[in-house]
């Protein structure tokens, strides 16, 4: 930690000590509490999405809510908000927050699983489904659970009052519900003019104000709290701290924003769904900024507006983004069913706030959040900054991914390459040791994929397996990663990427994650001959000539593809859309390639599709000895099968 931080956090426990002895005073009120409301048109053009939002409504009223790929079923008015629902340990809900290691698994349980509930976005979305149905019964339940939320959750006791980020998105879900709730009768008893909310809303915005991440922790916990604060203070402007709250944090958000997007607009935690998460928070804040004409509404669009630009640029062929680095399924705010197409949503609000490029992919209207965006907002021409891209970018220098496509009117091959850096600041809390590696899609459908993230917590084995070297599409020299993990979100020792080459059809790179250790650089080149549908990939290795290290080169497969080695080559098949598909991954003949399938000790050949559940998938493993004179060629060649494949082994692996 530098100094600076070091004495921010010295800071920071002098403020809970005080807050142990003596809770700071509550502020000072208006007279008359007013609510920044401006309520959107009804929903009439998206009656799928409309639907869809009451089923899942309905679902949490009968107490079923699915968390994390889990399904809770007892999700009712008078919730247990401190029980980890897979463990089934209990959080502490009497302490002072600061006395609590919510890092303790022993003692809390899994703390994602705790925490996420608390963010109150099943609410935010009860109340969207109020909003197109004008249904009490989706009010009331709102109201009874916060009440119960604020009975079991005091100020400043328990789990809930440890993390800002928490905090933050709670704030964020708290305005929507009172937005959307606007013309029930009772919405003013149960927010603005009750006490206890009041009171409640007022220590969110106290623990913000006087506590927030610091240094090498300030990254996307930054911004939902900045955002939670703004949003906070704009909506329920009713404190006579609320115009400094509001001013502080939006000119904080501004400056954080900025910081950690890069110029070629994709976030800097290097963490493909954290840039959708941050993206939405900010979002948030542009609307709140929108509707009461705040300059930071300004300020922030040009930021949004080349985050904007670089999402629509990584997207397959079927609207997805690429995968990359951890992902715990965040959300900025929530209004829609947690199963509904996130990415198509965002991109249509991204329409109405910054304007749509004419090279954006069409990805339809959006769910309901994005309809009640577009009504409460007018849309922002696209013209209002002439800088942004008139084609779509396929190189990113600054995050260091090239994303090489083959035309649109054929069988559409989608890749990703990584040249980029680990992460962001000091600890690149949320990178994965994945330098080099690519992700490779065949008309959307995963052909080898990036494993996704599984846990943060309780099963450090698994934690370092998802995000180490061997996990992902690369090269590995000595049985290590190119980056050494220190901790959870914590690596030492960061391998460094510098591109060689790039241009339409290829690109090229190298690493010196392995050279303090070994004295062998990693060089990688990647291909896409689109007329004859292959990709070539050529490893080769500077080194001192006297050095020669075992090595392993990996190929991980989505869990659609079945593959077979056979004479050489990797057989490889899959349906899409009832289509059978296949592809030949023709192999280095001097290297020993071994196929697995879901391995524990070590693990090997694993994919979490959703944090919290991990699922087996193949995985192909090629061993060879890394030296300066070896290359190693691979060569994908992608064919439409024309019959059923042959049957196979059921885990792929015969």
């Amino acid at each position: 930690m530098s100094p600076t931080e070091i004495a921010g956090r010295v800071g920071d426990r002098y403020t809970h000590m005080r807050w142990m002895r003596r809770l700071p005073d509550l502020p000072q009120q208006s007279a008359d509490p007013t609510v920044r409301v401006a309520p959107p048109g009804a929903i009439s053009d998206r009656p799928d999405a409309v639907a869809a939002l009451v089923e899942s409504a309905d679902r949490l009223l009968d107490g079923t809510w699915p968390l994390f790929g889990h399904l809770r079923s007892d999700v009712t008015a008078d919730v247990d908000y401190y029980v980890d629902p897979v463990s089934g340990r209990s959080a502490p809900h009497d302490t002072f927050f600061s006395t609590i290691d919510h890092r303790d698994e022993a003692r809390v349980g899994n703390i994602k699983f705790t925490w996420e509930l608390a963010r109150h976005q099943h609410l935010s979305m009860l109340a969207a489904a109020y909003f197109v149905t004008k249904h009490d019964r989706y009010a009331d339940r709102i109201v009874e659970e916060l009440d119960h939320f604020r009975r079991v959750a005091p100020f400043p006791l328990g789990v809930h009052w440890t993390s800002g980020i928490e905090i933050g998105i709670r704030l964020i879900s708290w305005a929507w519900i009172r937005r959307l709730l606007d013309d029930w009768a009772p919405v003013g008893r149960h927010f603005e003019d009750n006490p206890s909310f009041r009171d409640q809303l007022a220590r969110h915005q106290q623990w913000l104000d006087a506590l927030h991440a610091k240094g090498s922790s300030a990254n996307n916990h930054l911004i939902a709290e900045l955002c939670g604060q703004f949003v906070a203070a704009t909506v329920f402007d009713f404190y006579e701290d609320s115009a400094r709250w509001r001013s502080e944090s939006g000119s904080r958000l501004v400056v954080a924003l900025d910081e950690q997007t890069f110029r070629d607009g994709l976030n800097k935690e290097l963490a493909s769904d954290y840039h959708a998460f941050v993206l939405e928070l900010a979002v948030s804040a542009q609307v709140e900024a929108s509707l009461s004409s705040d300059p930071v509404a300004d300020q922030l669009r040009p930021i949004l507006t080349r985050a904007f630009d670089a999402l629509a640029a990584t997207l397959d062929q079927a609207g997805q983004p690429h995968h990359q680095g951890d992902s715990d399924d965040a959300h900025g705010f929530l209004l829609d069913p947690l199963a509904a197409d996130r990415i198509a949503d965002l991109m249509a609000i991204g329409a109405t706030l910054v304007g749509r490029q004419p090279w954006w992919p069409d990805l339809g209207g959006g769910n309901v959040r994005a309809a009640i965006v577009d009504r409460l907002l007018e849309p922002a021409p696209a013209e209002r900054t002439p800088t942004r891209p008139s084609a779509r970018p396929s190189h990113f220098p600054d995050a260091g991914l090239t994303f090489l496509r083959s035309d649109e009117s054929d069988d559409g091959i989608w890749l990703r390459f990584d040249h980029g850096p680990l992460g962001y600041l000091s600890t690149a809390a949320h990178g994965h040791a994945d330098a080099l590696s690519i992700e490779v899609r065949h008309r959307a459908v995963p052909i080898l994929i990036d494993p996704g993230t599984y846990c943060y917590h309780g099963e450090p084995a698994w934690r370092d397996y998802f995000r180490g070297t061997a996990a992902h599409n690369t090269v590995t020299i000595g049985g290590q990663n190119q980056s050494r993990i220190a901790g959870p979100f914590l690596w030492t020792q960061k391998a460094h990427c510098t591109l060689i080459s790039v241009g339409s059809d290829r690109c090229s790179a190298e690493h010196d994650g392995y050279v303090e250790r070994f004295g062998i650089t990693h060089r990688r080149s990647v291909e896409l001959q689109t007329e004859s549908q292959r990709i070539e990939l050529i490893d080769s290795f500077g080194a001192d000539a006297d050095t020669s290290h075992p090595a392993t080169i990996a190929f991980h497969f989505g869990p659609d593809v079945t593959v077979a080695l056979v004479e050489g080559q990797a057989e490889l098949n899959w349906s899409e859309q009832g289509n059978p598909h296949s592809a030949a991954l023709v192999l280095d003949q001097d290297a020993t390639w071994t196929l697995s399938h879901g391995e524990s000790e070590p693990p090997l050949g694993w994919m979490s599709p959703v944090f919290g559940t991990k699922i087996p998938t193949n995985v192909l493993v090629g061993q060879f000895n890394a030296s300066v004179d070896r290359i190693l060629r691979t060569t994908v060649v992608f064919a439409t099968v024309v019959s059923e494949p042959e049957s196979s082994e059921p885990d792929g692996a015969g």
